[in-house]
């Protein structure tokens, strides 16, 4: 458990934007590819690990079909920080019909409730 705690207190300076990013926000990726971030989910309350108001993990539109066929996939914080993603300094409105139907999918994660399926999202960003 030590290990974790570390890692929060040790995290360089450039990773702080981590903990500002919201729903719209566009990110490119280590291979150049921009994403907008569809929800961001944060630590609650302080631990004993000094988590608190911290970013968690953040969904994105799913870039190709799995076998899951949620148009969406999370990724975790060591998931950006892999991946080489950064901050663009954009944002995108989401109030197309399409990304309402996401937005619902996202809140929704039961497979009956779904409205889209991996397929109906190829292409979006």
């Amino acid at each position: 458990m030590t290990r974790i705690w570390r890692i929060y207190e040790k995290e360089s300076p450039a990773w702080a934007w981590l903990d500002q990013i919201e729903v719209g926000d566009i990110l490119i990726s280590g291979s150049g590819v921009e994403r907008v971030v569809r929800s961001a989910n944060y630590f609650s309350e302080e631990d004993r690990f000094g988590r608190g108001g911290k970013l968690y993990g953040i969904t994105l539109v799913i870039q190709k079909c799995s076998w899951t066929h949620r148009c969406y996939t999370v990724l975790t914080r060591a998931d950006l920080k892999t991946r080489g993603f950064t901050p663009t300094g954009k944002k995108k409105q989401t109030v197309d019909l399409i990304d309402k139907l996401i937005a619902h999918d996202i809140l929704y994660s039961d497979i009956h409730k779904q409205r889209l399926d991996c397929c109906a999202v190829k292409g979006i960003r």
